[in-house]
This record gives structure tokens, C-alpha cells and sequence, in this order.
């Protein structure tokens, strides 16, 4: 094994100012993802809410219930006879 190190000592405060850079580009990426997903998150939540709003307002309501005494038809009338008119 040999003793030189994979980074020379002049140029590690360089390596470690790039590794920060990133590090920090990569934290900035991942809050903006994350804010992106729950906004994309509420959207479909609320389209949802809406559409399910919209179902619910077509359906047609159920009849209610009949009375028994309004199920039976009332018999016809019978017309009474005439009078003959007389001559």
C-alpha cells in the first residue's frame, strides 16, 4: 500500500468546499421535490373531492315510500243516469 493520498493536502480545501456545494445543491433539490409532490398531492386530492362532489349531485334520488291507502287506485265513478228530458 502506498503512502500518498488520493487527495494532496493543497488541494483538499478545494474538495471540501466542492463536496459542501453539492451536498447543499442536493438539500435544495430534495425540498423542492418534496414541495412539488405535496402540491401535486393537493391538486389530486381536491380534483378528486370535486369529482366525487359532482357524482353525488347526479344521482338520482330514491322515490319515496308510498302510503298503502295512496297505492290502491280509487275505483272509477260510476255516472248516474241521466234524466230523459220530456216532451
Amino acid at each position: 500500500m502506498s503512502d500518498k493520498p488520493v487527495i494532496s493536502p493543497e488541494n483538499l480545501p478545494t474538495f471540501t468546499a466542492v463536496g459542501f456545494a453539492i451536498a447543499v445543491l442536493a438539500l435544495a433539490l430534495a425540498f423542492v421535490g418534496i414541495y412539488r409532490i405535496n402540491a401535486t398531492v393537493l391538486i389530486t386530492q381536491t380534483e378528486v373531492l370535486l369529482l366525487n362532489k359532482k357524482i353525488e349531485d347526479l344521482k338520482i334520488p330514491a322515490p319515496a315510500a308510498v302510503p298503502a291507502h295512496a297505492a290502491v287506485p280509487a275505483p272509477a265513478a260510476v255516472p248516474a243516469p241521466a234524466a230523459k228530458a220530456s216532451q
